[in-house]
Protein backbone atom coordinates (compact mmCIF):
# COMPACT_ATOMS: atom_id res chain seq x y z
CA UNK A 1 0.00 0.00 0.00
CA UNK A 2 1.34 3.41 -0.97
CA UNK A 3 1.81 5.94 1.81
CA UNK A 4 1.29 9.53 0.61
CA UNK A 5 4.00 11.45 2.44
CA UNK A 6 4.53 15.17 1.94
CA UNK A 7 7.58 14.50 -0.26
CA UNK A 8 5.66 12.03 -2.41
CA UNK A 9 2.69 14.39 -2.76
CA UNK A 10 5.00 17.20 -3.81
CA UNK A 11 6.82 15.03 -6.33
CA UNK A 12 3.59 13.81 -7.89
CA UNK A 13 2.26 17.35 -8.14
CA UNK A 14 5.47 18.63 -9.74
CA UNK A 15 5.49 15.82 -12.24
CA UNK A 16 1.84 16.41 -13.09
CA UNK A 17 2.47 20.12 -13.60
CA UNK A 18 5.49 19.64 -15.84
CA UNK A 19 3.73 17.00 -17.93
CA UNK A 20 0.23 18.40 -18.35
CA UNK A 21 0.20 22.12 -17.60
CA UNK A 22 -0.81 24.26 -20.59
CA UNK A 23 1.72 26.57 -22.17
CA UNK A 24 1.23 30.13 -20.94
CA UNK A 25 -0.18 32.42 -23.64
CA UNK A 26 2.38 33.94 -25.99
CA UNK A 27 2.58 37.66 -26.58
CA UNK A 28 0.64 38.98 -29.50
CA UNK A 29 -0.83 42.18 -30.90
CA UNK A 30 1.11 45.31 -29.88
CA UNK A 31 3.43 43.03 -27.94
CA UNK A 32 0.82 42.46 -25.26
CA UNK A 33 -1.68 39.79 -24.36
CA UNK A 34 -4.41 39.35 -26.95
CA UNK A 35 -6.98 37.91 -24.55
CA UNK A 36 -8.37 41.36 -23.69
CA UNK A 37 -9.47 43.21 -26.81
CA UNK A 38 -9.54 46.07 -27.11
CA UNK A 39 -7.68 47.55 -24.13
CA UNK A 40 -9.09 51.08 -24.49
CA UNK A 41 -7.90 51.43 -28.11
CA UNK A 42 -5.05 49.81 -29.98
CA UNK A 43 -4.81 52.98 -32.08
CA UNK A 44 -4.01 55.02 -28.99
CA UNK A 45 -6.08 57.47 -26.97
CA UNK A 46 -5.07 61.18 -26.95
CA UNK A 47 -5.57 61.61 -23.20
CA UNK A 48 -2.27 63.35 -22.44
CA UNK A 49 -4.04 66.72 -22.41
CA UNK A 50 -7.62 67.78 -21.64
CA UNK A 51 -8.05 69.83 -24.83
CA UNK A 52 -6.75 67.08 -27.13
CA UNK A 53 -9.11 64.65 -25.39
CA UNK A 54 -12.05 67.08 -25.77
CA UNK A 55 -11.62 67.23 -29.54
CA UNK A 56 -10.17 63.70 -29.75
CA UNK A 57 -6.90 64.66 -31.33
CA UNK A 58 -7.97 67.44 -33.71
CA UNK A 59 -5.03 69.89 -33.45
CA UNK A 60 -6.91 72.74 -35.12
CA UNK A 61 -9.57 72.81 -32.42
CA UNK A 62 -7.25 71.86 -29.54
CA UNK A 63 -4.82 74.77 -29.31
CA UNK A 64 -2.22 73.21 -27.03
CA UNK A 65 1.59 72.70 -27.05
CA UNK A 66 0.92 68.94 -26.88
CA UNK A 67 -0.01 69.22 -30.56
CA UNK A 68 3.71 68.58 -31.07
CA UNK A 69 2.77 64.88 -30.77
CA UNK A 70 -0.26 65.23 -33.08
CA UNK A 71 0.81 67.77 -35.69
CA UNK A 72 3.77 70.04 -34.82
CA UNK A 73 2.64 72.63 -37.37
CA UNK A 74 -0.43 73.33 -35.17
CA UNK A 75 1.46 74.26 -31.98
CA UNK A 76 0.15 77.65 -30.75
CA UNK A 77 2.39 80.73 -31.02
CA UNK A 78 2.81 81.41 -27.30
CA UNK A 79 5.44 81.15 -24.60
CA UNK A 80 3.87 78.81 -22.10
CA UNK A 81 4.32 75.93 -19.71
CA UNK A 82 1.56 73.31 -19.46
CA UNK A 83 0.75 70.47 -17.07
CA UNK A 84 -2.02 67.88 -17.03
CA UNK A 85 -3.25 64.85 -15.12
CA UNK A 86 -5.97 62.26 -15.51
CA UNK A 87 -8.24 59.94 -13.59
CA UNK A 88 -9.03 56.72 -15.47
CA UNK A 89 -11.57 54.05 -14.65
CA UNK A 90 -10.88 51.21 -17.04
CA UNK A 91 -12.38 47.76 -17.44
CA UNK A 92 -11.51 44.29 -18.74
CA UNK A 93 -13.49 41.11 -19.22
CA UNK A 94 -11.24 38.41 -20.66
CA UNK A 95 -7.52 38.16 -20.03
CA UNK A 96 -5.25 35.38 -18.76
CA UNK A 97 -7.39 33.25 -16.46
CA UNK A 98 -10.37 35.63 -16.31
CA UNK A 99 -13.27 34.03 -18.22
CA UNK A 100 -10.70 31.93 -20.01
CA UNK A 101 -10.35 28.77 -17.95
CA UNK A 102 -9.76 29.62 -14.29
CA UNK A 103 -12.11 32.33 -13.10
CA UNK A 104 -15.57 33.14 -14.42
CA UNK A 105 -16.85 36.69 -14.00
CA UNK A 106 -20.33 37.74 -15.10
CA UNK A 107 -19.32 41.41 -15.24
CA UNK A 108 -16.12 43.16 -16.36
CA UNK A 109 -13.44 43.82 -13.77
CA UNK A 110 -12.64 47.48 -13.19
CA UNK A 111 -9.72 49.48 -11.86
CA UNK A 112 -8.95 53.14 -11.21
CA UNK A 113 -5.80 55.10 -11.75
CA UNK A 114 -4.69 58.70 -11.19
CA UNK A 115 -1.65 59.80 -13.17
CA UNK A 116 0.40 62.83 -14.10
CA UNK A 117 0.17 62.75 -17.88
CA UNK A 118 2.09 65.66 -19.43
CA UNK A 119 4.49 68.55 -18.94
CA UNK A 120 5.29 70.78 -21.92
CA UNK A 121 7.36 73.95 -22.37
CA UNK A 122 7.11 76.19 -25.46
CA UNK A 123 9.14 79.23 -26.56
CA UNK A 124 8.19 81.50 -29.45
CA UNK A 125 10.94 83.36 -31.36
CA UNK A 126 9.69 85.54 -34.18
CA UNK A 127 8.24 83.00 -36.65
CA UNK A 128 9.62 79.92 -34.85
CA UNK A 129 8.23 77.93 -31.91
CA UNK A 130 10.37 75.44 -29.97
CA UNK A 131 8.60 72.85 -27.81
CA UNK A 132 9.90 70.15 -25.46
CA UNK A 133 8.03 67.90 -23.10
CA UNK A 134 6.81 64.62 -21.75
CA UNK A 135 3.45 62.91 -22.17
CA UNK A 136 1.80 59.63 -21.30
CA UNK A 137 0.31 58.28 -24.48
CA UNK A 138 -1.48 55.02 -23.68
CA UNK A 139 -2.50 52.75 -20.82
CA UNK A 140 -1.20 49.18 -21.11
CA UNK A 141 -2.67 47.63 -17.99
CA UNK A 142 -5.46 45.33 -16.87
CA UNK A 143 -7.28 45.38 -13.52
CA UNK A 144 -5.56 43.34 -10.83
CA UNK A 145 -7.49 40.48 -9.29
CA UNK A 146 -7.40 38.12 -6.30
CA UNK A 147 -9.48 34.96 -5.98
CA UNK A 148 -9.62 32.81 -2.86
CA UNK A 149 -11.43 29.55 -2.27
CA UNK A 150 -11.55 27.48 0.92
CA UNK A 151 -13.12 24.00 1.07
CA UNK A 152 -13.03 20.96 3.32
CA UNK A 153 -13.18 17.35 2.14
CA UNK A 154 -13.49 14.89 5.02
CA UNK A 155 -10.20 15.32 6.93
CA UNK A 156 -8.61 17.56 4.30
CA UNK A 157 -8.52 21.38 4.29
CA UNK A 158 -8.10 22.84 0.80
CA UNK A 159 -7.23 26.50 0.22
CA UNK A 160 -6.72 27.93 -3.26
CA UNK A 161 -5.36 31.38 -4.22
CA UNK A 162 -5.12 32.88 -7.70
CA UNK A 163 -4.01 36.49 -8.12
CA UNK A 164 -2.57 38.68 -10.81
CA UNK A 165 -1.18 42.19 -10.98
CA UNK A 166 -0.85 44.03 -14.32
CA UNK A 167 0.63 47.47 -14.87
CA UNK A 168 1.97 49.45 -17.75
CA UNK A 169 1.97 52.75 -19.61
CA UNK A 170 3.56 54.31 -22.67
CA UNK A 171 5.59 57.46 -22.01
CA UNK A 172 6.92 59.83 -24.67
CA UNK A 173 9.71 62.41 -24.50
CA UNK A 174 9.87 64.82 -27.42
CA UNK A 175 11.46 67.88 -29.05
CA UNK A 176 9.61 69.90 -31.67
CA UNK A 177 10.13 72.89 -33.95
CA UNK A 178 7.50 74.86 -35.84
CA UNK A 179 8.21 77.49 -38.49
CA UNK A 180 5.90 79.95 -40.21
CA UNK A 181 6.84 79.77 -43.89
CA UNK A 182 4.49 82.55 -44.99
CA UNK A 183 1.16 83.97 -43.79
CA UNK A 184 -1.31 81.10 -43.51
CA UNK A 185 1.27 78.31 -43.99
CA UNK A 186 3.18 76.60 -41.15
CA UNK A 187 5.42 73.52 -41.06
CA UNK A 188 6.65 71.50 -38.09
CA UNK A 189 8.90 68.61 -37.11
CA UNK A 190 8.93 66.47 -33.94
CA UNK A 191 11.46 63.89 -32.79
CA UNK A 192 10.12 61.62 -30.04
CA UNK A 193 11.32 58.74 -27.90
CA UNK A 194 8.57 56.34 -26.84
CA UNK A 195 9.19 54.07 -23.86
CA UNK A 196 6.61 51.49 -22.81
CA UNK A 197 6.99 49.70 -19.49
CA UNK A 198 4.93 46.55 -18.90
CA UNK A 199 4.98 44.41 -15.75
CA UNK A 200 3.03 41.31 -14.87
CA UNK A 201 2.87 39.09 -11.79
CA UNK A 202 0.82 35.88 -11.56
CA UNK A 203 0.60 33.67 -8.47
CA UNK A 204 -1.34 30.42 -8.10
CA UNK A 205 -1.07 28.40 -4.89
CA UNK A 206 -2.66 25.42 -3.16
CA UNK A 207 -2.45 24.89 0.62
CA UNK A 208 -3.42 21.40 1.75
CA UNK A 209 -3.63 20.48 5.44
CA UNK A 210 -4.50 17.06 6.85
CA UNK A 211 -6.53 16.96 10.03
CA UNK A 212 -4.68 13.83 11.19
CA UNK A 213 -1.32 15.56 10.84
CA UNK A 214 -2.16 19.17 11.57
CA UNK A 215 1.50 19.97 12.33
CA UNK A 216 2.38 20.33 8.63
CA UNK A 217 0.81 21.77 5.50
CA UNK A 218 1.62 20.95 1.89
CA UNK A 219 2.03 24.14 -0.13
CA UNK A 220 2.15 24.14 -3.91
CA UNK A 221 3.05 27.40 -5.60
CA UNK A 222 3.26 28.52 -9.22
CA UNK A 223 4.35 32.04 -10.12
CA UNK A 224 5.34 34.06 -13.16
CA UNK A 225 6.87 37.52 -13.26
CA UNK A 226 7.40 39.51 -16.46
CA UNK A 227 8.92 42.87 -17.30
CA UNK A 228 9.10 44.38 -20.79
CA UNK A 229 10.65 47.69 -21.82
CA UNK A 230 9.84 48.75 -25.38
CA UNK A 231 11.70 51.69 -26.94
CA UNK A 232 11.46 53.34 -30.33
CA UNK A 233 12.18 56.71 -31.91
CA UNK A 234 9.70 58.35 -34.30
CA UNK A 235 9.83 61.31 -36.65
CA UNK A 236 6.63 63.33 -37.04
CA UNK A 237 6.27 66.01 -39.70
CA UNK A 238 3.25 68.19 -40.43
CA UNK A 239 1.89 71.22 -42.21
CA UNK A 240 -0.95 73.61 -41.52
CA UNK A 241 -2.64 75.75 -44.15
CA UNK A 242 -5.15 78.55 -43.51
CA UNK A 243 -6.26 80.12 -46.81
CA UNK A 244 -8.68 82.39 -44.91
CA UNK A 245 -9.46 83.26 -41.31
CA UNK A 246 -12.50 80.99 -41.53
CA UNK A 247 -10.92 77.70 -42.65
CA UNK A 248 -7.81 75.71 -41.68
CA UNK A 249 -6.48 72.32 -42.75
CA UNK A 250 -3.58 70.21 -41.50
CA UNK A 251 -1.74 67.06 -42.52
CA UNK A 252 0.82 65.02 -40.52
CA UNK A 253 2.89 61.88 -41.11
CA UNK A 254 4.44 59.74 -38.34
CA UNK A 255 7.41 57.50 -39.27
CA UNK A 256 8.59 55.26 -36.40
CA UNK A 257 12.13 53.92 -36.66
CA UNK A 258 12.96 50.33 -35.81
CA UNK A 259 12.96 49.89 -32.04
CA UNK A 260 13.84 47.22 -29.52
CA UNK A 261 12.30 45.39 -26.56
CA UNK A 262 14.23 44.29 -23.48
CA UNK A 263 12.44 41.39 -21.87
CA UNK A 264 12.69 39.33 -18.72
CA UNK A 265 10.45 36.44 -17.69
CA UNK A 266 10.79 34.46 -14.45
CA UNK A 267 8.80 31.30 -13.77
CA UNK A 268 8.84 29.20 -10.64
CA UNK A 269 7.30 26.02 -9.27
CA UNK A 270 7.56 25.18 -5.56
CA UNK A 271 6.34 22.03 -3.81
CA UNK A 272 7.30 20.51 -0.45
CA UNK A 273 9.82 18.22 -2.12
CA UNK A 274 11.34 20.41 -4.78
CA UNK A 275 11.67 23.86 -6.35
CA UNK A 276 12.15 24.71 -9.99
CA UNK A 277 13.02 28.16 -11.30
CA UNK A 278 13.70 29.50 -14.77
CA UNK A 279 14.70 32.94 -16.00
CA UNK A 280 14.80 34.17 -19.61
CA UNK A 281 16.15 37.38 -21.10
CA UNK A 282 15.84 38.78 -24.61
CA UNK A 283 16.62 41.86 -26.66
CA UNK A 284 14.14 41.80 -29.54
CA UNK A 285 13.46 44.18 -32.46
CA UNK A 286 10.07 45.79 -33.05
CA UNK A 287 8.50 48.00 -35.70
CA UNK A 288 5.60 50.30 -34.80
CA UNK A 289 3.05 51.20 -37.50
CA UNK A 290 3.16 54.26 -39.73
CA UNK A 291 0.27 56.70 -39.30
CA UNK A 292 -1.22 59.65 -41.20
CA UNK A 293 -3.45 62.36 -39.73
CA UNK A 294 -5.61 64.87 -41.59
CA UNK A 295 -7.64 67.60 -39.87
CA UNK A 296 -9.94 70.41 -40.94
CA UNK A 297 -11.63 73.24 -39.05
CA UNK A 298 -14.09 75.90 -40.12
CA UNK A 299 -15.85 78.76 -38.36
CA UNK A 300 -19.61 78.50 -38.71
CA UNK A 301 -21.48 81.58 -39.98
CA UNK A 302 -23.39 81.80 -36.70
CA UNK A 303 -22.61 84.55 -34.26
CA UNK A 304 -24.68 85.44 -31.23
CA UNK A 305 -23.14 88.51 -29.60
CA UNK A 306 -19.75 87.28 -28.32
CA UNK A 307 -20.40 83.61 -29.08
CA UNK A 308 -18.51 81.93 -31.94
CA UNK A 309 -19.01 78.36 -33.25
CA UNK A 310 -16.43 76.13 -34.91
CA UNK A 311 -16.64 72.61 -36.28
CA UNK A 312 -13.99 70.18 -37.40
CA UNK A 313 -13.18 66.67 -38.59
CA UNK A 314 -10.12 64.57 -37.80
CA UNK A 315 -9.01 61.47 -39.76
CA UNK A 316 -6.39 59.17 -38.27
CA UNK A 317 -5.15 56.41 -40.61
CA UNK A 318 -2.88 53.71 -39.16
CA UNK A 319 -0.99 51.41 -41.54
CA UNK A 320 -1.01 48.29 -39.38
CA UNK A 321 0.49 46.23 -42.20
CA UNK A 322 3.79 47.98 -41.35
CA UNK A 323 3.71 46.69 -37.75
CA UNK A 324 5.81 43.72 -36.59
CA UNK A 325 7.70 42.55 -33.52
CA UNK A 326 9.79 39.69 -32.19
CA UNK A 327 9.21 37.79 -28.95
CA UNK A 328 12.27 35.92 -27.66
CA UNK A 329 13.60 35.50 -31.18
CA UNK A 330 10.29 34.46 -32.73
CA UNK A 331 8.88 36.84 -35.35
CA UNK A 332 5.20 37.80 -35.21
CA UNK A 333 3.36 39.16 -38.23
CA UNK A 334 -0.40 39.06 -37.79
CA UNK A 335 -2.96 39.68 -40.56
CA UNK A 336 -3.89 43.14 -39.34
CA UNK A 337 -6.12 45.51 -41.26
CA UNK A 338 -5.33 49.18 -41.67
CA UNK A 339 -7.72 51.41 -39.71
CA UNK A 340 -9.30 54.82 -40.24
CA UNK A 341 -10.51 56.63 -37.14
CA UNK A 342 -12.99 59.45 -37.76
CA UNK A 343 -13.75 62.13 -35.15
CA UNK A 344 -16.24 64.99 -35.55
CA UNK A 345 -16.10 67.96 -33.17
CA UNK A 346 -18.04 71.10 -32.37
CA UNK A 347 -16.92 73.98 -30.19
CA UNK A 348 -18.34 77.26 -28.95
CA UNK A 349 -16.19 80.16 -27.72
CA UNK A 350 -17.66 82.87 -25.54
CA UNK A 351 -15.93 86.16 -24.72
CA UNK A 352 -16.79 87.37 -21.23
CA UNK A 353 -15.55 90.06 -18.91
CA UNK A 354 -13.45 87.49 -17.00
CA UNK A 355 -11.90 85.75 -20.03
CA UNK A 356 -12.73 83.24 -22.77
CA UNK A 357 -14.89 80.17 -22.23
CA UNK A 358 -14.47 77.32 -24.75
CA UNK A 359 -16.96 74.43 -24.75
CA UNK A 360 -16.32 71.39 -26.91
CA UNK A 361 -18.00 68.13 -27.90
CA UNK A 362 -16.76 65.29 -30.10
CA UNK A 363 -17.80 61.83 -31.24
CA UNK A 364 -15.45 59.27 -32.78
CA UNK A 365 -15.60 55.85 -34.43
CA UNK A 366 -12.38 53.92 -33.88
CA UNK A 367 -12.16 50.53 -35.67
CA UNK A 368 -9.56 48.13 -34.34
CA UNK A 369 -6.93 46.34 -36.48
CA UNK A 370 -7.59 42.70 -35.61
CA UNK A 371 -9.60 40.93 -38.29
CA UNK A 372 -11.03 38.43 -35.77
CA UNK A 373 -12.70 39.43 -33.59
CA UNK A 374 -13.76 42.62 -35.35
CA UNK A 375 -14.53 45.48 -33.01
CA UNK A 376 -15.08 49.22 -33.03
CA UNK A 377 -14.50 51.59 -30.13
CA UNK A 378 -17.04 54.40 -29.84
CA UNK A 379 -15.97 57.57 -28.11
CA UNK A 380 -17.89 60.49 -26.65
CA UNK A 381 -15.93 63.39 -25.16
CA UNK A 382 -16.73 66.86 -23.92
CA UNK A 383 -14.73 69.59 -22.26
CA UNK A 384 -14.63 73.12 -20.91
CA UNK A 385 -11.74 75.57 -21.03
CA UNK A 386 -11.29 78.95 -19.38
CA UNK A 387 -8.48 81.29 -20.37
CA UNK A 388 -7.44 84.86 -19.82
CA UNK A 389 -4.20 86.75 -20.43
CA UNK A 390 -1.76 84.47 -18.62
CA UNK A 391 -3.70 81.43 -17.39
CA UNK A 392 -5.65 78.63 -19.06
CA UNK A 393 -7.50 75.81 -17.26
CA UNK A 394 -9.01 72.83 -19.07
CA UNK A 395 -11.24 69.95 -18.01
CA UNK A 396 -12.43 67.08 -20.20
CA UNK A 397 -14.58 63.99 -19.73
CA UNK A 398 -14.60 61.07 -22.16
CA UNK A 399 -16.20 57.64 -22.40
CA UNK A 400 -14.89 54.83 -24.59
CA UNK A 401 -17.07 51.77 -25.14
CA UNK A 402 -16.56 48.57 -27.12
CA UNK A 403 -18.02 45.02 -27.16
CA UNK A 404 -15.83 42.15 -25.93
CA UNK A 405 -17.21 38.60 -26.03
CA UNK A 406 -20.76 39.96 -25.98
CA UNK A 407 -20.03 42.27 -23.03
CA UNK A 408 -19.84 46.05 -23.22
CA UNK A 409 -16.48 47.26 -21.95
CA UNK A 410 -16.43 50.94 -20.95
CA UNK A 411 -13.58 53.24 -19.96
CA UNK A 412 -14.17 56.63 -18.33
CA UNK A 413 -11.51 59.35 -18.42
CA UNK A 414 -11.45 62.66 -16.54
CA UNK A 415 -8.59 64.96 -17.53
CA UNK A 416 -7.45 68.27 -16.00
CA UNK A 417 -4.91 70.68 -17.43
CA UNK A 418 -3.31 74.02 -16.64
CA UNK A 419 -1.20 76.34 -18.82
CA UNK A 420 0.72 79.45 -17.78
CA UNK A 421 1.50 81.96 -20.53
CA UNK A 422 4.50 84.26 -20.17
Amino acid sequence: MTVFTPRLCGGLFLGFFLAFSPVLPAQSILDYQREEYPAMSLNGVPYGNARTLTYYGNPLLAQTPLNALVNPAAVPDHNRVSFSGIHIRHAAFQYWGINDGVLVQSNPLTAQRIAFTSAVLSFCFSRTVLTAGYAENALRAFPSFEYKKVQRYMNLDYRYLYQGDFSGAEKIFFLSIKRSLRPGLDAGLTLSLSRTLRQLLLIESWDIGFAANSNWINKFLLNQRESHQLDHIALLTGIRYSPTDQVSAALALSLPFRGNAQRRIERGVAVPSDRRFSEHHADDPLQSPISIKASIMTILPLRIRNLQFRTGADLFYTIWSSHSFTFFGEDYKEPLKNTLRVALSLSASLLTSFGFLDMGLSVAADPQPLIQPESRVRVWSTGLSWRQKWLEIDVSLARLAAPVEGKKIAHNLLSLGCSILF
